[in-house]
């Protein structure tokens, strides 16, 4: 599962999205920033940032949730049985 959230400014650091990732079958888990790419949308700027951990995950195949309150919810299809939502071939481009 990866988890996205915007960051919004500080006095010191720019807007970011927030990665949080976490695997059931390796127990990978982590966090990590991404910076906030303004000539892209919001949505964009969330699905770019799910997407290079879902690459460095080895998803091929990944699903992603309604938009939650600042970020989104990323699954690995191939571990999903029925989604009703997208489904993307390595993220969106």
């Amino acid at each position: 599962m990866i988890v996205t959230k915007f960051i919004p400014a500080s006095n010191t650091k720019g807007s970011r999205i927030l990665v949080k990732f976490r695997t059931r079958t390796s127990k990978t888990q982590g966090a990590t920033y991404c910076g906030y790419r303004h000539e892209l949308s919001s949505d964009e700027n969330h699905i770019e940032a799910a997407r290079t951990i879902a690459k460095s995950l080895g998803w091929d195949h990944w699903v992603i949730s309604p938009n939650l309150e600042n970020g989104y919810v990323f699954l690995n299809a191939e571990s999903v049985d029925s989604v009703n939502t997208a489904v993307f071939k390595e993220g969106c481009r």
